[in-house]
């Protein structure tokens, strides 16, 4: 009778945090889709809100005398000089392609078409001629940093599954799956290195998972996909840096996209990407690509085949089992002493 009694408390507190949980689940929700994004349908295969952006900062950036051909969104404060934003999207349902939660300070170049929208005040706004100037904070930066900080950190655990080898100064990676060609670089390897090819079936994925906390690079360094340095196959890449927390690059031109959640892209100059570029704060003149120009407009944003990302359990319904638990034992105890004093 007492056992029955313990569980059917637990389970009851349990519930009701289930429920407490639930709640304050769609009132998030709710708030967010007062402000929801507008975007068109999802472009690439990469997971979570990033995969519609050739740029996701969580913190500030600071970008001059270059330009984005896709969306991007800064979670804090926009530093935009000289600055051209989505210059490859269509007019026809750009929807907002400058997304910022704090500051925005634009000045000179312009956002080509879609809408602009800040969380915080407008020092100085861009020209808009296919778009409007809104007020909102539709993104979540917060726990959008979160979910890259536990993909990125899931995605490094996979196996290796392909060779790397350093042939005097050039990193060969040679993928060996059909499916997905995982490996693994430190950092520190690309100090004595002048250049990386790796080579991989078309419609194959590569994974290239970078340890290691600082990453630098500097002009010299050549990169090449199947030996090509011009984009061709990028869409199918994705370097990912687990731990790095400091990125420097000057005349690095990136064969595919980069997931980065713990860093600061201190110096991202003379450079592009022919991908997408997920990081903590970026800063610098480096180009963002999201085809590649130098291969007939190819495609390069994300779509290669990666795992989903694993379930995190809720907090309130892990502190509600905890709970339910410990007053069970504690509901337990209490009753052994009173049938113990009884006795007496």
């Amino acid at each position: 009778m007492l056992d029955r009694l313990i569980i059917s408390t637990a389970k009851k507190m349990n519930n009701n945090l289930k429920k407490i949980a639930i709640v304050g689940a769609s009132t998030v929700l709710g708030a967010t889709a007062a402000l929801s994004l507008s975007i068109p349908a999802q472009a690439g295969s990469l997971k979570g809100l990033a995969q519609n952006f050739n740029v996701f900062v969580f913190e500030d950036m600071n970008a001059y005398n270059t330009d984005a051909h896709g969306r991007v969104a800064v979670g804090r404060n926009a530093t935009l000089t000289n600055f051209g934003t989505a210059s490859q999207l269509p007019a026809n349902g750009a929807g907002d392609t400058l997304v910022v939660g704090g500051e925005l300070n634009y000045s000179g170049g312009q956002v080509f078409v879609g809408d602009v929208v800040v969380g915080g005040n407008v020092v100085s706004s861009p020209s808009i001629p296919n778009g409007t100037l809104k007020s909102g904070n539709p993104i979540n930066f917060t726990e959008a940093a979160q979910f890259y900080k536990n993909y990125s950190a899931q995605l490094g655990g996979i196996a290796t599954n392909s060779t790397a080898q350093n042939n005097f100064g050039t990193l060969n990676l040679n993928g060996t799956s059909s499916d997905l060609n995982v490996f693994e670089l430190d950092a520190s390897i690309f100090d004595s290195a002048n250049g990386l090819n790796i080579n991989f079936a078309e419609d194959s994925t590569v994974l290239v998972n970078v340890t290691g906390n600082l990453f630098d690079l500097k002009n010299g360094f050549q990169m090449n996909l199947n030996g090509n340095p011009n984009g061709a196959g990028a869409n199918r890449v994705l370097f990912n840096f687990v731990e790095a927390t400091q990125l420097n690059s000057t005349g690095l031109s990136w064969q595919g996209s980069v997931l980065a959640p713990l860093a600061q892209y201190n110096e991202f100059s003379n450079g592009h990407i022919n991908g997408q570029m997920i990081a903590k704060s970026i800063t610098g003149s480096g180009e963002y690509h999201m085809v590649a120009p130098n291969n007939g407009g190819t495609p390069v944003v994300f779509d290669g085949n990666l795992p989903d990302p694993e379930a995190v359990p809720e907090p309130l319904t892990v502190l509600g089992s905890g709970m339910a638990l410990g007053f069970g034992a504690f509901f337990k105890r209490q009753q052994s002493k009173k049938h113990k004093n009884a006795k007496q």
